[in-house]
């Protein structure tokens, strides 16, 4: 994500998180997350930023639901048409492709 890719940001409201030790275990969950990094971590908050080109909207919260802590997005509006559009070509992508990532040099191929 740092090295010059697409990444979407998203304020983010964690469910279950009560004290500093869900904090960590949150960190240590998600230290190693291709595709996914959080800032702003506090109790009940964050910020989620992910690569859109590896993980859909869907994705990302599945994680956190892995780990226990549940998110849903801060604000009134989850998705806008163009989250939604790339969460649909992505799914489609991961259906013909798999996870693997694609270039424009792979089309030449």
């Amino acid at each position: 994500m740092e090295n010059g890719y697409v990444s979407a940001r998203t304020d983010v409201i964690i469910r279950g998180m009560h004290c500093h030790r869900c904090i960590e275990k949150i960190k240590s969950s998600l230290a190693d997350s291709e595709g996914l990094r959080i800032e702003n971590l506090a109790i009940g908050s964050a910020e989620v930023i992910y690569d859109p080109y590896l993980l859909s909207w869907d994705d990302v919260c599945a994680t956190f639901r892995e780990i226990g802590y549940p998110i849903d997005v801060a604000g009134t509006q989850r998705k806008n048409l163009w989250t939604r559009f790339l969460d649909r070509m992505i799914s489609a992508n991961k259906k013909s492709f798999g996870n693997k990532r694609l270039d424009c040099c792979d089309l030449n191929k």
